[in-house]
């Protein structure tokens, strides 16, 4: 199952908070992550790590030119055993 943020936002609203009290603690949460996996390209949490990785750029043949193309930094997710 995933979690998203409205998952995270309902369940702070069953625990009292109000939607907007919910809505800013988890869009909070979600800056301090990001910034944190920006600065050292891991995060480890008590249930599991997150991990940034850089892709390769990849070269195309477009319209008879190379090109290369690069998608941004993708974030793995490892559950603790």
């Amino acid at each position: 199952m995933t979690i998203t943020r409205s998952h995270i936002r309902k369940s702070l609203q069953d625990k009292g908070f109000t939607y907007r009290e919910a809505r800013d603690i988890v869009s909070v949460l979600f800056d301090v992550l990001v910034e944190e996996l920006k600065k050292t390209g891991k995060l480890e949490l008590p249930f599991g790590s997150f991990t940034m990785h850089e892709p390769t750029p990849k070269r195309l043949y477009r319209l008879g030119k190379i090109v290369t193309v690069y998608k941004g930094p993708r974030i793995h997710f490892r559950k603790k055993d």
